[in-house]
């Protein structure tokens, strides 16, 4: 088993939608909770995608390493399932995907921590892809900004600097792609996935370094 930091892989979105190239980063931040996360009325349009440059070297402690290039944002609704959860909240850092019944054409972008598979619509390891990546914590119900594509923006989002503990099955290479194997309803577990018996899961992401 090993593990590894926030900004030691990139993540792949494979969200429905184009995100907005040109959209200015909100002015209280991605990670306000006062404004636009974890607040019960929408602040932007559910399935609003964002695309940023984290123009970077250094996280915003400014001791961990920050990696240069794009990221993606999604507005979404932060909904926790009773079975099999772990708590009604989602802490910083935390894993969600795709909740079923979620269509961006109607305005609705649900997304739960169940990534057990048992509530989501997308075909995946455990149903558990798209993978997003909580930049606050949020309460059921509420709303707010996820990562789910891209360099971990942990120098323009302080929050997501230096988070330790994304469990890795001890065999990452740097430079290899990633895939989510595990239905613990807690971290997702990566995988290498130039095993051949991962051929078949589809990639998360991809690594920058080998694991620890």
């Amino acid at each position: 088993m090993g593990s590894m930091t926030s900004e030691m892989f990139i993540l792949y979105d494979n969200l429905p939608g184009v995100p907005e190239l040109t959209a200015p980063t909100p002015v209280n931040g991605y990670d306000n909770t006062t404004v636009q996360c974890c607040v019960t009325a929408p602040a932007y349009r559910p399935g609003t995608k964002h695309q940023q440059f984290q123009d970077a070297t250094v996280g915003a402690g400014g001791s961990n390493v920050a990696n240069k290039g794009y990221y993606t944002m999604v507005y979404a609704k932060y909904t926790c399932y009773s079975t099999g959860t772990k708590l009604g909240a989602c802490d910083v850092g935390g894993w969600v995907t795709l909740a079923c019944g979620s269509t961006r054409g109607r305005g609705e972008m649900n997304v739960t921590n169940d990534i057990s598979g048992g509530n989501t619509a997308t075909a995946g390891i455990n149903g558990t892809l798209p993978l997003m990546l909580a930049c606050t914590s949020m309460d059921n119900s509420t709303y707010g900004w996820f990562l789910c594509g891209g360099v971990c923006p942990n120098h323009d989002i302080s929050a997501l600097d230096d988070l330790t503990g994304f469990l890795t099955d001890g065999s990452v290479k740097g430079g290899c792609g990633l895939a989510m194997a595990d239905d613990s309803y807690a971290q997702p577990t990566f995988l290498d996935t130039t095993d051949a018996a991962d051929f078949g899961r589809i990639p998360a992401g991809l690594a920058l370094e080998d694991d620890s």
